[in-house]
């Protein structure tokens, strides 16, 4: 597995189960939106508005249920540099329509941030090495798929699903600020 390194120069975003098109209240309305639409657009809008052309984007799983010409108008309208972490929902039509984009698509993969490293999956994952005291020292996890309104998930692994960020991206340098918030009240 290849290590991608990143700066502090370049811009890093994450989110996870995206679940553009899943016409079911239980995602959408939990949310806080009406419908499916409204959902669709306003996650697009968010990402739109934090995601530069020139950043990393990082989709954590779960992207699109449902119609998957009717999602493409959405998914089209990200932009960055889109890499495409597989969930449980990513069939291989799906998958297909991702690398049709020139989106890279993984099932899972490490990045490097500064000092830090980062394990990025659809499912919270234990991690070896944690830091004891020094966070540069740690594996950290992120993920998706729970669908929790925490940013905690089992085994320290960090939530970038929308229900726990305000339906939100999330910056690299958000996570590791919580990372360091938590590490400050264990130690």
């Amino acid at each position: 597995m290849m290590i991608r390194k990143y700066t502090d120069k370049e811009k890093v975003w994450l989110m996870s189960d995206l679940h553009i098109g899943h016409d079911r209240d239980f995602v959408w309305a939990k949310r806080g939106f009406s419908n499916v639409q409204e959902h669709n657009e306003k996650l697009i809008e968010n990402i739109r508005t934090c995601v530069g052309e020139n950043d990393e984007f990082f989709i954590l799983g779960d992207l699109t249920l449902g119609d998957l010409d009717a999602a493409a108008a959405y998914l089209r309208q990200i932009p960055g540099h889109v890499h495409v972490i597989l969930g449980n929902h990513d069939t291989e039509r799906r998958i297909e329509f991702y690398q049709s984009l020139g989106w890279d698509v993984q099932f899972a993969t490490r990045i490097k941030w500064k000092k830090y490293s980062f394990y990025l999956s659809h499912y919270p994952t234990i991690c070896a090495n944690e830091g004891e005291d020094k966070l540069s020292l740690a594996t950290i996890s992120i993920s998706g798929h729970t669908h929790s309104n925490n940013i905690w998930q089992e085994n320290d692994s960090y939530n970038v699903c929308p229900e726990a960020h305000n339906n939100m991206p999330v910056s690299i340098e958000e996570i590791i600020s919580n990372f360091m918030d938590k590490y400050a009240q264990r130690y």
